[in-house]
């Protein structure tokens, strides 16, 4: 336990950051001043029979709609930061962009890891032309509709929980919103357990 000098809470040690006196909640409220916006601080409500009033939606929902005691369900922070994707997503490329120039190592790195999970999840009898047609389908959408398209698979291939096949079966088309939304948290007939204990990113 430790005394933030600041608001002169005593506060547990995970509540400050590496070297610095302040706690976490000081240094943002000291980082929000400087940047001259209002602080928007958001009260975790308590949890009554198992179920809690998300802040984002204000609808009582089980505990296990929210992930690692957040404040926000996660249908509420899935349809936030696909709305933020699509608000920023010139300044995202950019940056993806970027990293992948600066760092091809890591590219290739990531491509080869994804082209390995793929092999491994590959069914032998799958079908490698209608595979490859859902990709045509996407790219043709892309430029039709100017709208990012995304093949997804729909039992996502990296989990903790399930590992999907990269065949004809398990692939959809989605728009780029909904499959960063999506992301391998949800899937059909998944267990309705607390994402903590499935060990979930957000991430297929």
């Amino acid at each position: 336990m430790r005394t933030c000098p600041y608001c002169e809470v005593v506060q547990e040690d995970s509540r400050f950051e590496m070297n610095r006196l302040k706690c976490k909640t000081c240094c943002y409220l000291m980082k929000l001043k400087k940047m001259g916006k209002e602080p928007v601080l958001k009260i975790k409500k308590e949890v009554v029979d198992g179920f809690k009033v998300c802040n984002s939606c204000e609808s009582e929902k089980a505990i296990s709609c929210y992930e690692n005691d957040r404040a926000t369900c996660k249908q509420c922070r899935a349809l936030n930061k696909s709305v933020l994707y699509v608000k920023n997503s010139g300044k995202m490329k950019a940056q993806s962009r970027k990293f992948r120039i600066e760092n091809p190592d890591l590219r290739r790195l990531f491509n080869s890891e994804r082209r390995a999970k793929k092999l491994l999840a590959s069914s032998p009898w799958a079908n490698q032309l209608k595979i490859r047609e859902f990709y045509r389908s996407a790219d043709a959408l892309n430029m039709l509709l100017g709208e990012w398209h995304h093949v997804d698979h729909i039992v996502p291939l990296k989990s903790n929980v399930v590992c999907g096949l990269h065949n004809e079966f398990n692939l959809q088309i989605l728009t780029a919103t909904e499959n960063i939304k999506k992301g391998n948290r949800f899937w059909p007939d998944m267990p309705d357990v607390p994402v903590r204990s499935l060990g979930l990113s957000s991430t297929e």
